[in-house]
């Protein structure tokens, strides 16, 4: 900065731009973006970044507005459900795993080899999409191939 007539510094550039934390927490609570928080105070989005970095009480600000938003969110969520939304019930149950409801775990390498080997199975052999998938599924989740059997119930092998 090049000093003027007074011997002090003289700014340059746009003047900063004054960003409202209680106003930033009311934009976060409705789960408004960055980017429309920064146009709602003439900035860009990497403005308003730097500014979240910088300044913490408006980090502070913004991520205390996304927490009421969160919570207001899962309040809704859970008074339809527990009016019996079936589909919001089922969501939440996977969502959160609170009764042990959740779906299908992602497959591992080998299982992903394997299934490479069933597509080219289903391809020669011509099953259904819907046979294979199964197929897949038992051989890749063992403990789905646990039986309860009473061992009285099993008749001995004849010896032809």
């Amino acid at each position: 900065m090049a000093p003027n007539s007074d011997n002090l510094p003289v700014k340059r550039g746009r003047p900063e731009v004054y960003v409202d934390p209680m106003v930033v927490e009311k934009m976060a609570a409705i789960l408004m973006s960055q980017e429309e928080i920064a146009h709602m105070h003439g900035i860009s989005r990497v403005a308003l970044g730097v500014k979240l970095k910088n300044k913490p009480e408006l980090r502070e600000a913004f991520d205390r507005g996304r927490a009421i938003a969160k919570m207001r969110l899962r309040e809704a969520q859970m008074k339809y459900a527990l009016k019996g939304n079936t589909p919001l019930l089922i969501h939440l149950g996977k969502q959160h795993d609170v009764l042990g409801q959740h779906e299908r775990p992602p497959i591992n390498d080998t299982q992903t080899q394997n299934l490479n080997i069933k597509v080219q199975y289903v391809a020669a052999w011509g099953k259904s999409a819907g046979e294979i998938s199964d197929e897949i599924y038992d051989e890749t989740h063992p403990e789905s191939d646990v039986i309860d059997v009473d061992p009285e119930d099993i008749e001995p092998e004849s010896d032809f």
